[in-house]
């Protein structure tokens, strides 16, 4: 049952970002900085509520023996390494090599998490798990070329512009595969048209590359990190240690830049949050709420409950679940490709939570 729960909340969790993103699009303004920032200090209040709560409720547990300083310390390199590193890595080497390139180095996360499983965590998955791996990858690979082929050169603003998309962890996960990224997209500056007009450099395709593979690594190794090190500790408490920390910290860099000298301008600077509406700010924050709060919470329970490998896998499901939501929302009825991209997908999930993971 504990499995069967961990694979459930590890496929919700992916549909969880496709609605935030669907408000965050249609109503956010300022730069990805700012709402990377506004969302993980906002969450890290309502993690640390509920952690409270529940330790006030749940009694005797000491708190000595939970949050050591190697498990918090830990935690706090996880989100420094998947949050503040592994985001402008990963916004790095889109801004480079464009979405398409970009979705190709992702399909490397869940074969990079059964190695780092099978070393670090002793997690054997057996060949048919492979093979459902693969076919998943394959699938949601085939999902997201279909629904991207308007946006193959996305360029986003590496000081965090208002054409830049959304970012964060799990975040990007969506931000090269949802549909409303295609109007974000529309609304790229004029270096992505330089790009389409030159050749790139061997130097720029290292570097984009480079980053890309660096992002592979971070991410995964952050999920690691906290799957290793969060033994013991509520989903809730381990939320709020990776989102306060990594709020904090864009929090002061955002101080240290207001009191650095700049030209004046008629809009806010992109380390500062937007103006906005009363109504504005509900909307982001209940985007807020389904990225950023239930979406982890849900992840970091899965974490502990199936195996790092298909954990990765099935956060990479989003672009499936544009499909259904394009068609009701929009009335875009999916092509015969994405057809059988999802269908592929869909048997490698069966296959990879059929055989499941054997612990050594």
């Amino acid at each position: 049952m504990p499995f069967a729960l961990g694979v459930l909340a590890a496929l919700a969790s992916p549909f969880l970002v496709v609605v935030g993103f669907i408000i965050w699009d249609n109503h956010w303004t300022g730069s990805a900085f700012a709402l990377n920032m506004y969302k993980c200090n906002l969450t890290a209040i309502g993690f640390g509520i509920v952690s409270l709560c529940m330790r006030c409720n749940g009694g005797a547990r000491s708190s000595m023996e939970i949050f050591t300083l190697q498990k918090v310390s830990a935690l706090m390199l996880s989100s420094t390494i998947g949050i503040l590193i592994g985001d402008w890595t990963w916004l790095e080497g889109m801004r480079v090599l464009g979405a398409r390139k970009i979705i190709v180095m992702d399909s490397l996360k869940p074969f990079l998490a059964a190695l780092f499983g099978e070393v670090f965590l002793q997690e054997k998955l057996e060949e048919a798990s492979f093979i459902g791996l693969a076919l998943t990858v394959v699938g949601v690979s085939f999902v997201a070329f279909e629904q991207n082929h308007e946006i193959d050169e996305v360029i986003p603003d590496p000081r965090g512009g208002k054409d830049q998309p959304v970012s964060s962890e799990t975040d990007s996960l969506l931000l090269s595969n949802e549909e409303p990224t295609r109007r974000i997209a529309k609304r790229s500056d004029s270096y992505a048209h330089q790009r389409k007009s030159r050749k790139q450099s061997r130097g720029e395709i290292f570097y984009g590359t480079t980053m890309a593979l660096l992002n592979v690594i971070l991410h995964t190794f952050g999920a690691l990190l906290t799957k290793k090190f969060g033994v013991g500790m509520t989903t809730f408490e381990i939320s709020f240690i990776r989102f306060a920390f990594a709020g904090f910290v864009m929090m002061v860099f955002s101080g240290a830049l207001t009191v650095l000298p700049r030209r004046p301008s008629g809009e806010a600077p992109w380390f500062h949050l937007p103006e906005g509406t009363r109504s504005m700010w509900l909307r982001i924050s209940l985007g807020v709420v389904f990225v950023s709060f239930l979406q982890p919470a849900l992840t970091n329970y899965a974490m502990f409950q199936i195996s790092l490998a298909l954990l990765l896998t099935l956060e990479s499901i989003g672009p499936l679940y544009s499909l259904p939501l394009s068609f009701v929302i929009q009335g875009d009825r999916p092509s015969i490709r994405a057809s059988i991209g999802a269908l592929l997908a869909v048997v490698g999930i069966v296959m990879l939570s059929s055989r499941g993971v054997t612990t050594a």
